[in-house]
């Protein structure tokens, strides 16, 4: 059978590239899928962009390259300035 989707991360997969850390072990848990209709002559959109993994310089932890993450108030780690825990993901479509 023909895939239905099309998985955008797959040019990351087998790299040293990540969107997740745990006990400092990179890890790609954050993906992007698309149906097979964007890939399509017909279609009307145009992905233009691999995805990439959004980690810029204050984003980065000290330790490893894991985000800065702002964690729960409760936490006693708390950072009001820190981001998520997971980097962010993006990629460009084009209608046309």
């Amino acid at each position: 059978t023909k895939p239905k989707f099309h998985n955008l991360m797959w040019d990351v997969m087998g790299t040293t590239e990540a969107t997740f850390y745990f006990g400092g072990q990179p890890n790609l848990l954050d993906q992007v899928w698309v149906s097979k209709g964007f890939y399509k002559e017909s279609s009307a959109f145009e992905i233009k962009d691999n995805v990439e993994i959004y980690a810029p310089v204050e984003m980065v932890s000290s330790g490893y390259p894991d985000p800065i993450p702002f964690k729960r108030p409760s936490h006693k780690e708390y950072n009001p300035e820190g981001f998520s825990d997971h980097y962010p993901i993006y990629f460009s479509i084009e209608e046309g």
